[in-house]
């Protein structure tokens, strides 16, 4: 869980869990943040985490995750 933000406002933001989407989330009050929560069902071994958020511009922000499973 977490929460992205924006000088201006945050269009939306999504995740991925390895290959796989684990969260779309859309900023329908155009707020200048947007807090959000998704489940990490972990595999054994490495997992790459990556949230990345948009602004109203298109420009967009990614931060990963390496997390270790054993």
């Amino acid at each position: 869980q977490g929460t992205v933000e924006d000088d201006e406002q945050v269009k939306d933001l999504y995740a991925f869990l390895g290959e796989k989407k684990i969260l779309y989330q859309s900023n329908p009050e155009k707020k200048k943040s947007l807090p959000f929560s998704a489940p990490l069902i972990l595999e054994k071994g490495s997992n790459t985490v990556i949230v990345t958020a948009r602004d109203n511009w298109n420009l967009q922000n990614s931060e990963m995750w390496m997390i270790y499973y054993q």
